[in-house]
């Protein structure tokens, strides 16, 4: 049962500047969802959440690390920033 297991969350990339981080989570993925010992222990031992673009708008117009709204969204991870909507969803 998913209850039973830990839970991994992947974020891979949170502004424009994090592009490698697109091809390390093509891997992961690509690896979790083989059919080798190691990849069928990890999916009986955790479940894998994966945002693979936590920061979109900001990504798409160029942005280093803020959002639309200007805000700088690795750094409001508590939850209940009005201005980082991609934040409090994680």
């Amino acid at each position: 049962m998913i209850r039973d297991k830990k839970a991994v969350l992947v974020l891979a990339r949170e502004s424009s500047w994090t592009a490698n981080a697109s091809y390390l989570l093509e891997g992961l993925v690509t690896r979790l969802l083989g059919s080798s010992y190691l990849s069928q222990l990890l999916k009986e031992m955790f479940v894998f959440y994966v945002v693979p673009m936590l920061n979109v708008e900001g990504v798409v117009l160029g942005n280093s690390h803020a959002n639309v709204s200007g805000q700088y969204v690795h750094a409001n991870y508590r939850g209940h920033e009005p201005y980082c909507p991609e934040s409090n969803a994680v």
